[in-house]
């Protein structure tokens, strides 16, 4: 925060079996976009199935970030 604190916010994800670290390099554009799920990113396929790139900093939208961390509205 601009006064040097700092302020959490949780995140629940439903079936998530695990968290892995892929290049930038590794991942393909989906080449959808959707307002309604923005936060969805890019892909990368795996023999067991797609890993789909979360977008953690499109999760909210203005409105809920504005609610929700009320002193990021003058930045």
């Amino acid at each position: 925060m601009p006064d040097g604190t700092t302020r959490y916010l949780g995140l629940m994800a439903e079936r998530v079996t695990d968290t892995l670290y892929k290049s930038e390099e590794e991942w393909m554009s989906t080449e959808v976009s959707s307002e309604v799920a923005a936060y969805f990113g890019e892909m990368i396929p795996e023999k067991d199935g797609m890993i789909q790139r979360l977008r953690v900093d499109k999760l909210l939208s203005d409105a809920q970030r504005s609610w929700l961390l009320p002193e990021n509205l003058s930045q």
